[in-house]
């Protein structure tokens, strides 16, 4: 799809564009206590199926634009709240998630599918756990998400099967 690009700019172009996917799917947000439903993880699932190394890449663009103060995170938050929120772990999740998988070469579609989730939700939940006790932390941070994962991850491969 991206053939018309001249190839040493197209890595730049979708490091660009999956992190500007990143800042715009933080604003598509259902306020939902203690953490928001936003559609971070499927442009973030999108980027992994597509590239862990443009992935990887496109989280660091996306939090350095954050820490430097452009309010992106959600609820055009900065980073200053977005780091200290319930839902930070999250953030940490989605690049280490794009982490591993870039570092251990994963390449099965279902195992990239399946590591990036757990290793998103573990992060997510740590501090929720800290802050609220492992029950509410586990229901609102993990049970309340299945369903919307469920249905943003078969979107991210439908979108992923289209760009690829």
């Amino acid at each position: 799809m991206l053939s018309f690009i001249n190839h040493k700019y197209k890595d730049l172009t979708l490091v660009i564009s999956f992190a500007l996917g990143l800042a715009i799917s933080a604003q598509v947000s259902i306020p939902f206590y203690p953490v928001p439903f936003t559609l971070q993880t499927m442009i973030v699932t999108i980027a992994i199926l597509y590239n862990p190394t443009i992935a990887l890449k496109s989280m660091l663009v996306y939090l350095a634009m954050g820490i430097i103060g452009a309010p992106i995170f959600a609820n055009y938050a900065n980073a200053m709240v977005a780091f200290t929120s319930p839902h930070a772990g999250y953030l940490v999740g989605m690049l280490i998630a794009a982490a591993v998988i870039y570092k251990f070469n994963i390449t099965k579609i279902s195992s990239k599918i399946i590591t990036s989730n757990i290793i998103i939700f573990s992060c997510g939940l740590i501090p929720l756990i800290t802050l609220f006790g492992i029950k509410n932390a586990i229901y609102g941070g993990l049970l309340v998400f299945i369903a919307p994962e469920i249905i943003k991850t078969v979107m991210a491969y439908l979108i992923y099967r289209y760009i690829k």
